[in-house]
């Protein structure tokens, strides 16, 4: 796809200033109120789950380049696995051996604290990029480009996943979806990777893409399932499709990276197939995934288009997963554990977690609910949406059909659960920006109010919602359990203090009192903050 608008040299320059302008803003933005993470001085994080990532991190800086897959601090005293995947504490270490290099302990707090405002800007970027490449040519391309950067910067959800001193891979999860959805949406008409060059890179690309999102969350192939119909839409559509280009190589090639990360956590918590812990389960998906649309090229090369291709595919598919469920039985109990576990909710612990419930049952009815997460744009939805679609369409009713697909899909399992409305305000910020771009540059017959489309967007900035995100208020921070780890960090090593933890704290090992000579507890979120607060 083509990521540059078809305008004069002057028309590019001024686009080009006008972006930077906007990922400066976007990163102010997410800076904003910086000064809640440092209370009294010392990094605390925004929120129990950026404790834990921050002490992995320093786990991992302090043994880099390996990455400890055992925490103490889990099921004290003799550990534990630990479930999440390596990839975003493993960029997050490096940050902090950087910031240690520059400037001591605390240069390594303030770089890596810096995370994920950096990754925000990246999805906002993103976000510019793919509503430039699906957006028609014509007047409205590249104000739609900048209306759609302009949302991804300040709508709730995506400013709450990235703000400096929350340290989460949620917004890495986005960041990877977008990706996705781009490099996917490339292989669909009108073609543009007619060289053996660009294909090759747009195969290289997916590996990287698809085997990164592995590496910084287990759940991602739910994210690569929702692009391979795209793929295989894609083979069903030419005439001959070609391997190379296809994306099936590079799922594989995503698919072999994701079994190298996997491979020391797999030695380590001995599980070899399990949807909640980086395991051979992930890249069996997507090296399943990816045969799924090789073979269905191999058909395409000898099967016209019709009936008969589209019955072989369906017959290849459903083939290929019931022989994945057969030689690996395990795999297939582990994948269908996944769906009803995680994204139906059947595991009760799961059940009671905040992002896990749907929006629609907030406490002040669902509108409010959707409000909260996704400001005004989000009540628009609805209209968006098919406007977005039809603007896509004057360019290529294949791309419009699998932007609106994934937009949709996206959609569903927001409303299922609100953790994945991280996921899908980006797609839908390039909705919105596409939307109103088609409807200002249709004002008028030459197109002249195109423009409009970046200045109603900002308007997005007069919702309370939206300014409520921005980080402008201090956060209600140090929270009681910081104020009991800086207590007990104080005290002096004694023989029976400790600190007593609910079981679903202490991930199933009951309540208990732990030593306070160890500066720990025997839980999860407890001993994030014990470890947080510590700086240890």
């Amino acid at each position: 796809m083509t990521a540059v608008p078809a305008t004069g040299r002057r028309e590019r320059l001024a686009f080009a200033a006008a972006v930077a302008m906007l990922l400066l803003v976007a990163l102010a933005l997410r800076l904003a109120g910086a000064s809640a993470a440092f209370s009294g001085g010392e990094l605390v994080t925004l929120d129990g789950d950026s404790l834990y990532h921050l002490h992995r991190m320093r786990l991992i800086a302090d043994q880099f380049p390996g990455v400890p897959w055992i925490d103490p601090l889990i099921a004290w005293p003799a550990g534990a696995p630990i479930p999440w995947a390596a990839g975003f504490d493993l960029l997050g270490a490096v940050l902090i051996l950087l910031g240690r290099a520059v400037g001591g302990p605390a240069g390594g707090d303030l770089w890596v604290a810096a995370l994920c405002p950096l990754l925000g800007v990246a999805v906002v970027a993103a976000a510019v990029e793919l509503a430039l490449a699906l957006g028609p040519a014509g007047p409205g391309r590249w104000p739609g480009a900048l209306a759609a950067g302009i949302l991804a910067a300040v709508l709730p959800q995506d400013v709450a996943s990235s703000r400096y001193g929350l340290i989460d891979h949620h917004v890495a999860e986005a960041l990877s979806m977008i990706l996705l959805a781009r490099w996917a949406l490339a292989v669909l008409p009108p073609w543009g990777l007619e060289t053996v060059r660009r294909r090759l890179f747009h195969e290289l690309a997916g590996g990287v893409i698809a085997g990164g999102a592995m590496l910084v969350f287990t759940g991602s192939p739910l994210y690569v399932a929702l692009v391979v119909p795209l793929l295989l839409g894609a083979a069903l559509l030419r005439q001959r499709p070609a391997l190379l280009g296809s994306g099936g190589p590079g799922l594989l090639l995503g698919a072999a990276l994701a079994s190298l990360a996997a491979a020391p956590a797999v030695a380590a918590h001995g599980r070899t197939f399990a949807f909640g812990f980086p395991s051979w389960l992930q890249p069996l998906l997507l090296a399943v995934a990816g045969l799924a649309v090789c073979a269905v090229v191999a058909v395409g090369a000898r099967v016209a288009p019709g009936w008969r291709r589209v019955a072989a595919v369906v017959a290849i598919v459903l083939s290929l997963v019931a022989l994945a469920a057969l030689v690996l039985p395990q795999g297939a109990g582990q994948a269908v554990a996944g769906l009803r576990e995680w994204i139906l909710k059947a595991d009760p612990w799961l059940r009671g977690i905040d992002e896990f419930q749907s929006p629609l049952a907030y406490p002040g009815g669902p509108l409010a609910g959707l409000r909260r997460y996704f400001g005004v744009a989000e009540l628009l939805a609805p209209l968006l949406l098919p406007l977005a679609w039809w603007s896509i369409r004057a360019a290529s009713s294949a791309r419009a059909n699998g932007f609106l697909w994934l937009a949709s899909a996206l959609a569903g399992l927001t409303v299922l659960q609100m953790r994945f409305g991280r996921v899908f305000t980006p797609l839908l910020a390039v909705a919105a920006g596409l939307a109103l771009a088609w409807v200002a540059a249709r004002l008028r017959p030459a197109g002249r109010l195109a423009p409009l489309a970046p200045l109603i967007a900002s308007l997005a900035l007069f919702d309370p919602t939206v300014r409520a995100a921005l980080g402008t208020a201090r956060d209600p921070i140090p929270n009681a359990m910081v104020e009991a780890a800086r207590e007990l960090r104080g005290r002096p090593a004694g023989p029976n203090p400790g600190v007593m933890t609910p079981w679903d704290m202490a991930l199933g090992i009951g309540s208990r009192a732990v030593p306070s000579a160890a500066r720990t507890v025997g839980s999860n979120r407890a001993s994030e903050a014990i470890r947080g607060a510590s700086g240890a």
